[in-house]
């Protein structure tokens, strides 16, 4: 995708500009704003390269990405709950993903199939 390659020759040019912190931050969240209607179609290869484009530059302002691990229950749940849905069996679905939040967690349906957070 030119966006990314675009936005970080011009964070690195920037960050070299004396640390132009706004002028950085303009050309990161612009890259995010011209993403965001095409985020679920990027295929791996794409998305990884946004996610190292957007980790080095957080970090580079000493921000982390806190990792982020699902137990394989509730893995197990999250799948159980996607084949009842694709079945249509959304009774069973409902009742997955109530388990799911009592157990602390928020399932959210994506283009690319659930996204598990809490």
């Amino acid at each position: 995708m030119k966006d990314f390659r675009d936005a970080e020759k011009d964070a690195h040019k920037i960050m070299a500009d004396d640390l132009n912190t706004p002028q950085a931050l303009g050309v990161i969240f612009k890259l995010i704003r011209n993403c965001q209607n095409q985020i679920w179609d990027l295929n791996r290869r794409d998305s990884k390269k946004f996610r190292k484009i957007l980790v080095n530059f957080f970090e580079a302002f000493g921000l982390k990405f806190k990792k982020y691990e699902v137990s394989k229950n509730i893995e197990q749940l999250a799948k159980k709950r996607e084949k009842s849905r694709v079945n249509q069996q959304f009774i069973k679905a409902d009742e997955l993903r109530n388990e799911i939040q009592r157990l602390g967690y928020e399932i959210e349906d994506t283009p690319l199939g659930p996204f598990i957070k809490n």
